[in-house]
């Protein structure tokens, strides 16, 4: 992974009120203290939708 401070070049992600920082060099993900335990909470609650095409890819149909 891309050291965070040597390039600088992020780009910003949400999911619901969780900003990810996703690194434009090598795609590697930073979150915030506390972001990863509101994704999980998210996750296990099921309030993060799949998009249209993440249920396509999971269903084979790209």
């Amino acid at each position: 992974m891309t050291d965070r401070t040597k390039y600088g070049l992020m780009d910003l992600e949400y999911a619901e009120d969780v900003e990810i920082d996703v690194c434009l060099n090598c795609n590697g993900a930073w979150l915030g203290y506390g972001e990863l335990d509101k994704l999980k909470d998210k996750s296990e609650a099921g309030d993060i939708q799949e998009t249209e095409r993440q249920k396509r890819w999971k269903n084979g149909k790209m």
